[in-house]
């Protein structure tokens, strides 16, 4: 704000006038003589200058008139009161409305979520840099969250919220494109056309990770590693963030971790398959993984369990529905591998572990974990063994 900071007067006398009678007496101007017999001689009035002021001599006697007419007084100058323009309020921009219940992770590595608002309290989980939560309520120095699977409490300058979170937003989160509801098949274009040809297909709840948005298309990336553009009309983009990891996840990944080194597997029967892919039940999704710890997308999955029995399989399920030989779905047997489509393409692949049901890295939400094999219709399966 600027503060703007902000005389001088005078006055003027005048005197009687000097005259002089026809008889030669001195007159002032209200008629009184001047009782002097001999009357000295006119003096011409010499004018000098005093303070800025003119006056005259007469008879070497200073007066105070003025020479010249009668001025009149100068009217007192006074500086014009500028009154400073009213300050602009800066416009701020209100928060949207997704941040004003979610917090996003700024510690370093992690922040514990906490059973209570105590750091001497059960750890529920941890909340990693950059994953969110959503806010239940705020108390004191303590935010209650629910990230994922993980309910609890977290120290509030771990975390940012409102406008600080919504900035964050593009640093921490990643685009998605997700097909809206109502459109059952979305045709992926190999170019920015309808006329195109299309790569692959993606359907209704289906997302995809966002590369670039122009006017009418999207173009985007498959959890297939296809690459092409959906029409803008049809999906809708959001940022998706990481959630909590539950102590429970935490215990179950490290425990693979060390079981997956300390026993390797026996045999190469389908049981044996099996058996060594459930070993890492409830490591992280990653998309373009294969790291059966750190985190491995669905054909990364298949492809190093197999690995580890001497095949070697390409890392895309469209591929790998290519390896090994047809079987029906009523001959299926541990080990055998499930092919899910994504619109026309294939673009999922389980193992099946027996019972009806299958072990897969089902996306980033859920990481590996087993499921019904029928959740979604096989398309096909293969069988890799043998």
């Amino acid at each position: 704000m600027c503060t703007y900071y902000r005389n001088e007067c005078c006055d003027c006398r005048t005197g009687g006038e000097r005259l002089i009678s026809a008889d030669g007496a001195d007159k002032t101007a209200a008629g009184a003589e001047v009782t002097n017999a001999t009357v000295a001689p006119a003096i011409a009035p010499t004018p000098i200058s005093i303070n800025n002021q003119k006056r005259v001599t007469l008879n070497q006697v200073v007066s105070d008139e003025f020479v010249g007419p009668v001025l009149p007084s100068a009217t007192p100058t006074t500086t014009p009161t500028i009154t400073p323009a009213p300050t602009a309020k800066p416009t701020v921009k209100p928060v949207a409305k997704r941040y004003r219940s979610l917090v996003l992770s700024v510690a370093k590595d992690y922040v514990n979520v906490r059973k209570s608002r105590s750091t001497d309290s059960k750890v529920m989980g941890k909340l990693h840099r950059g994953s969110s939560a959503k806010i239940l309520k705020v108390k004191g120095d303590w935010v209650k969250i629910r990230s994922g699977k993980v309910t609890g409490y977290v120290k509030k300058e771990y975390v940012a919220t409102g406008a600080r979170a919504e900035k964050l937003s593009t640093r921490f989160g990643k685009n998605y494109a997700v097909v809206k509801k109502g459109t059952d098949t979305l045709n992926v274009r190999e170019e920015k056309n309808t006329k195109s040809d299309i790569v692959t297909q993606i359907t209704d709840g289906d997302d995809a990770i966002v590369k670039s948005i122009s006017k009418d298309w999207v173009k985007i990336k498959t959890d297939s590693g296809k690459v092409g553009y959906v029409a803008k009309e049809y999906v809708s983009t959001t940022l998706k963030f990481k959630h909590a990891i539950s102590a429970a996840q935490k215990k179950a990944s490290e425990s693979a971790k060390s079981t997956s080194t300390a026993k390797e597997p026996s045999g190469k029967s389908g049981s044996a398959v099996v058996k060594y892919a459930l070993q890492f039940v409830g490591n992280p999704y990653v998309w373009g993984g294969t790291s059966l710890t750190g985190g491995a997308d669905c054909s990364g999955f298949t492809m190093r369990i197999y690995e580890k029995f001497g095949y070697s399989l390409p890392h895309s399920s469209a591929a790998q529905a290519g390896y090994g030989r047809s079987v029906s779905m009523s001959s299926l047997q541990p080990g055998d591998l499930l092919f899910y489509k994504h619109g026309s393409s294939i673009g999922h692949v389980a193992m099946y572990i027996g019972g009806g049901r299958i072990v897969h890295a089902a996306g980033k939400k859920w990481g590996i974990v087993t499921a019904n094999a029928f959740y979604r219709t096989p398309c096909c399966a293969r069988r890799i063994l043998g």
